[in-house]
């Protein structure tokens, strides 16, 4: 079975995303977050369907983004492992994605 790993970068990130959503709405902030949590065994399960993404650092060479499923503005950033994926940030795709991963 594929497994799932976040690091301490998406935990942080999806405490904020609920944070910010339950200001207004803690139900749809709930929504989210456990859509994020089924796009994460979507990923798990077919780790390279996400984009590849381009970063100068060598060490961000093998980083994929995907949308998460039904909150299309949300992406998730992860590196594909030999049973699954490590999941890095979670963010909305209206956030600088260079500064998040330290590339400004």
């Amino acid at each position: 079975m594929a497994k799932y790993d976040l690091a301490l970068t998406a935990k942080d990130d999806l405490r904020q995303i609920w944070d910010f959503i339950a200001m207004d709405n803690p139900t749809a902030a709930t929504r989210v977050v456990e859509a994020v949590y089924e796009s994460f065994a979507t990923l798990a399960d077919t780790p390279r369907i996400g984009k590849p993404r381009r970063f100068r650092q060598p060490h961000l060479a093998d980083i994929r983004s995907w949308p998460v499923s039904g909150f299309n503005r949300y992406l998730i950033f992860y590196r594909p492992m030999a049973d699954g994926i490590q999941v890095i940030h979670v963010c909305r795709d209206s956030r600088n994605i260079e500064a998040l991963f330290g590339e400004i």
